[in-house]
């Protein structure tokens, strides 16, 4: 859509900008102390993973 509309893109930014300081949003901010533990992030369990519950997914939409 961007690539097509970026004026579209633009304007929905601004609106999303808009409300969420009207409503006072606080948005997350990076945690100087976190340290990651070694060896927590899979990426190939993580892929395998998601494509399993894609699959379930799809699955459920079919029945």
């Amino acid at each position: 859509m961007a690539a097509q509309q970026p004026k579209k893109v633009i304007a929905l930014a601004k609106h999303l900008e808009a409300s969420l300081k009207e409503m006072k949003a606080e948005m997350p901010t990076k945690n100087p102390k976190y340290q990651p533990r070694p060896g927590a992030y899979h990426l190939e369990q993580t892929k395998k993973l998601a494509e399993k519950n894609n699959r379930i997914f799809k699955q459920r939409l079919n029945k």
